[in-house]
């Protein structure tokens, strides 16, 4: 029969030690040296919320405003004589019932586009006297595709006066501004979250700081790096947390009053709000990304300061 090996046993003041590390922990539940730490992190947890909602909220916005107008034309026709006027109306009405993939088209009525013209001019100031021209609205078919420059020369040959726009300009310069925007929020959200790091980094070693004599002597007797450092990292999980919920109640609050706000100036000047299911979920896991992220960086400060202890 062969000898199995022995497990090594531990030291008696390791062992020791380690029955008493147990019951004791060497960093405080109140930190002296972090008691604003919940707070620094509460702030950049509401900024990282309201930046990233921002961006959320432009970016449903423009798919929403570029998948309407992508289905929608309009024809313009500009003529001072009203007799004219109308009879090109109705030759473009005609090329375009008989244009496959255009489902509706139609003259807007000349009192819509009065109510359109008043918030910009003022009421009573849209006379008679002003030239407006006349509009055709029309509705493209779901999957259709048109040529629109084959359309616009067939309805010019018909009417002169007539002008085909299917608003890829404004389309491509709206999808570019909102595509700037995001981007800078999300660098914005990106730098929120590098000075999130140093903070805790900063915070971790000043907790080591005021406990370096008490950490040298554990980690001497032979406590385990991540042993140790796993008092670090369920301190500031708890302070990452603690400030990430903070943040997300001022946050929550901030948006309904700046969805009531939105609502109640009218959707016409501004985007609504409006967030999917899928990323309120991300939002209101904010706090927790917080505390991951505060504990993984308490633990690779502690680990790389017990590695230069002799």
């Amino acid at each position: 029969m062969t000898n199995k090996p022995k497990p090594e046993k531990e030291s008696f003041l390791e062992a020791s030690f380690l029955g008493q590390l147990k019951i004791f922990y060497f960093l405080p539940p109140q930190e002296k040296t972090n008691r604003f730490l919940p707070l620094i992190i509460a702030v950049m947890a509401f900024l990282t919320i309201l930046g990233s909602a921002a961006g959320l909220a432009i970016y449903n916005a423009t798919d929403d405003w570029s998948a309407e107008l992508s289905q929608v034309m309009t024809v313009q026709i500009v003529n001072p004589d009203a007799d004219e006027r109308a009879r090109q109306v109705r030759e473009v009405l005609n090329v375009l019932e008989r244009t496959a993939g255009v489902e509706v088209a139609e003259e807007i009525p000349l009192s819509d586009l009065k109510a359109l013209l008043e918030p910009w001019l003022g009421t009573g100031n849209v006379t008679e006297d002003l030239p407006i021209p006349a509009m055709i609205s029309i509705t493209i078919r779901s999957g259709a595709r048109i040529d629109t420059a084959s359309l616009n020369v067939r309805l010019q040959a018909k009417a002169p006066d007539a002008s085909l726009d299917d608003h890829q300009q404004w389309i491509g310069q709206m999808t570019s501004l909102s595509t700037m925007i995001q981007i800078a929020v999300f660098v914005s959200i990106a730098l929120i979250i590098l000075t999130t790091v140093a903070m805790v980094m900063f915070a971790t070693r000043a907790a080591l700081a005021a406990h370096r004599e008490t950490v040298e002597i554990v980690h001497l007797i032979g406590a385990r790096d991540a042993l140790i450092s796993s008092e670090f990292r369920k301190l500031f999980m708890i302070h990452g947390f603690k400030g990430g919920m903070i943040g997300l109640a001022a946050a929550v609050l901030t948006l309904v009053l700046i969805f009531y706000l939105t609502e109640s100036i009218g959707g016409a000047l501004l985007p609504r709000l409006d967030l999917n299911l899928g990323q309120m979920i991300f939002l209101g896991l904010i706090p927790l990304m917080t505390a991951l992220l505060s504990m993984w960086t308490a633990d690779m400060t502690v680990r790389h300061a017990l590695n230069k202890m002799v």
